[in-house]
């Protein structure tokens, strides 16, 4: 089978990608050139370019940096998924990632592809009526789903499946874990954005404080604008609202150095409040990979792999004091190490049926099942 997938605008390709986008879908690739199929992978051109492979072409577009305005980085997913398609080579399977991409590939490039896939990885909004041309819509979850029937019932027409986010299960697995540091800790790796709920959780550890005078957050994760984070003013408030209690490490691209560096902590804690923002939660599944407790907010899309006190904490992000409820969830973990390893031991278990070559084969097998679903149409 060829199969090509076409990644974001937005973030270099691996081993400079920070984006979880860029490397799960890289991770896929490489696991779907193992099994013998002809892949082409296409994104944005960083620091540094991969030599080509036998199975495996990378092929880099000039892309661009975030413009913080959601009109603006429109126009610019245009100018790139027109350069992107253009150098799309002929091939069974093309998986899009961008705004642009399913909309624009059955005009300019029809005849390239025979099944066009689009990976439903931000919560679904009313343009996705606009791609017909798509043949199957993957979703990262089951919230995913729901929603993308309840904005675009034409879909079920089409292949609509769930087919979840892998990770690195070489990497985050609990062989991997160091010994955790000194004092007491909560770790959160991703964006540092106002829709993280970080806010939440830099109130939570302040109230704490007296409780837990060492008690600090490891936050790993790019804040500037360009790289779509909250900004300076952003950084500084959560820095105000946890009383100086925040280590800023910056985003982190090597896996095994974000591996090191999450599990010295103590707990892990992914408080979002993005509704309509948030669609599975590679992060937190990351942090279960690694043994560690996982603390989240209630999103509906966290439940395809956490449960409530088994191999994680659910906490109310909804209610008038969030960041009480998740201080509480936070105090109870940090006083009882033998509930941190009771839930962190069930974490990795759970984790390590999402690592890339399952969630790699169910795509095959998705993929392979078109003519069937055709047919049965």
């Amino acid at each position: 089978m060829r199969i090509t997938v076409l990644t974001s605008p937005f973030c270099e390709l691996p081993p400079d990608a920070i984006g979880a986008v860029e490397r799960l879908w890289s991770d896929i690739c490489e696991e779907f050139a193992a099994a013998g199929h002809s892949v082409q992978l296409v994104g944005k051109k960083g620091q540094t370019a991969l030599a080509n492979g036998e199975r495996i072409v990378r092929t880099y577009v000039n892309g661009f940096s975030r413009t913080g305005r959601i009109a603006g980085d429109i126009v610019l997913d245009f100018v790139y998924s027109v350069r992107a398609l253009r150098r799309i080579a002929p091939c069974d399977v093309l998986v899009c990632n961008t705004f642009w991409s399913p909309l624009l590939a059955p005009l300019l490039i029809s005849r390239r592809f025979r099944t066009l896939v689009y990976n439903v990885e931000r919560f679904p909004k009313m343009h996705l009526k606009l791609y017909r041309a798509v043949d199957i819509f993957a979703c990262t979850s089951k919230a995913v789903k729901k929603a993308l029937l309840e904005i675009a019932p034409g879909t079920v027409r089409k292949t609509v499946a769930v087919v979840n986010n892998p990770i690195d299960t070489d990497v985050f697995n609990k062989s991997s874990r160091s010994a955790p540091c000194e004092g007491l800790s909560i770790g959160y790796h991703g964006r540092i954005h106002p829709e993280k709920g970080l806010d939440i959780l830099a109130q939570a550890v302040a109230d704490l404080a007296a409780s837990f005078p060492r008690l600090h957050i490891e936050m790993i994760g790019a804040w500037d604008v360009a790289s779509g984070g909250g900004g300076e003013a952003y950084k500084r408030r959560l820095d105000d609202l946890s009383g100086g209690r925040i280590v800023w490490r910056g985003p982190i691209s090597d896996r095994r150095e974000l591996a090191v560096a999450l599990s010295r902590c103590t707990v892990y804690c992914y408080p979002s409040i993005a509704e309509k923002g948030e669609t599975f939660g590679v992060a937190p599944l990351e942090a279960m990979g690694l043994g560690l407790p996982v603390v989240v907010s209630a999103l509906d899309c966290f439940s395809d792999f956490i449960d409530d006190g088994i191999n994680g904490v659910v906490f109310d992000h909804r209610c008038g004091n969030a960041s009480c409820g998740l201080g509480v969830a936070l105090s109870r973990l940090l006083r009882n190490e033998e509930e941190r390893q009771r839930l962190g031991d069930a974490a990795a278990a759970r984790a390590a049926s999402f690592s890339t070559r399952e969630i790699a084969r169910r795509y095959i097998e998705l993929f392979s099942s078109m003519d069937v679903v055709e047919d049965a149409s």
